[in-house]
């Protein structure tokens, strides 16, 4: 199946393990295994850097299990305040604490029958960890500012950019028990730079999605441009490689996809978080192909597969002026 088409199932939350598209033996390995485990009630570990597909691949687990039918739910743990993590999870009564002014029935209430998620649990206090080993030991949660617990009935995940190896490094801020009760089943997903092999059918699925949404022609990506992509060390991974089609897709006016057209990789030491404007990128991938044709600025066009008018309207922008005086030199080149 293509990439667009898992992204489109994706976001319907009807995509199934079946439905990821690879060629890659470490993949296929990894899907085999979650199929043996997703019928299962026990927790499962999904650990990978960012852009990996962990929330993906949790939904896919989800509807690969007898829970199919009920709900996914995905908290994001990293995102919540520890102060009110207790209460993301767990619910809590109208005037537990200052700002509650309704009940509110929590994440695992509203998972109820079907999967919850808890990404990035690496972030949990020691007091949480107590707290989900009691809710996976008896099955009931304690709502904020409630006596009684309430019963749960949920199938947990968890995800993490972590290795399971810098978890376990650490014990002293984890519970007893916790990583061994949830170490049971740990599956890592494998980054881009080790699938080089789906990188053709991802970069084609994800610009045809891409397309589809502007409705533009789906460009044939050339073998450089392919060449190019495989070089590049994808800290981001397919998150990244999406980004930086999406941004290929600016320079881009004709049927090919060219290498010139990509901006230049995120540097070892530059955050992916990147301040530069978009102009900037763009006339920085511009400068560097000028250089690249020694000054031509003809050729330079050609070769990102843009109009000669249109490459100068990029140096001509108000960003031009980032540029050192030696590359504005070289650019001025006929």
């Amino acid at each position: 199946m293509a990439a667009e088409t898992v992204t489109k199932r994706y976001r319907e939350g009807r995509l199934t393990l079946a439905d990821f598209p690879s060629k890659s033996l470490a993949v296929d390995s990894l899907l085999a295994d979650l199929s043996l485990c997703a019928r299962r009630r026990g927790p499962i570990v999904l650990t990978g850097e960012h852009g990996t597909g962990k929330t993906m691949l949790a939904l896919a687990i989800h509807k690969a299990s007898r829970r199919a039918a009920g709900p996914f739910v995905p908290v994001n743990l990293g995102a919540l305040q520890a102060e009110m993590a207790a209460s993301e999870l767990f619910g809590h009564r109208k005037g537990a604490f200052t700002g509650a002014s309704f009940d509110r029935p929590g994440a695992f209430r509203a998972a109820k029958g079907g999967t919850l998620l808890l990404d990035e649990f690496h972030t949990l206090t020691p007091a949480l960890q107590a707290m989900l080993l009691h809710a996976i030991d008896v099955r009931t949660v304690c709502p904020v500012g409630e006596d009684l617990p309430v019963p749960v009935d949920v199938r947990l995940l968890f995800a993490t950019r972590m290795s399971w190896r810098e978890l376990t490094s650490n014990p002293d801020r984890w519970q007893p028990d916790f990583l061994a009760r949830l170490g049971q089943r740990v599956f890592r997903l494998p980054t881009l730079r080790e699938r080089l092999e789906d990188l053709s059918d991802l970069a084609k699925g994800i610009l045809a999605s891409i397309c589809a949404s502007e409705d533009r022609v789906v460009p044939v990506v050339s073998p450089e441009a392919l060449a190019e992509l495989a070089c590049r060390p994808w800290r981001g991974n397919v998150r990244e490689l999406h980004d930086v089609l999406d941004r290929a897709m600016d320079f881009c006016s004709g049927d090919r996809l060219l290498a010139g057209h990509f901006p230049p990789p995120i540097e070892s030491d530059q955050a992916p978080t990147d301040a530069r404007t978009l102009e900037a990128i763009k006339l920085e991938a511009v400068i560097q192909r000028i250089r690249a044709c020694d000054g031509n600025k003809t050729a330079a066009a050609e070769s990102l597969g843009i109009a000669r008018n249109t490459l100068q309207g990029i140096l001509d922008t108000d960003e031009a002026e980032i540029v050192s005086g030696e590359g504005r030199s070289q650019s001025d080149r006929s």
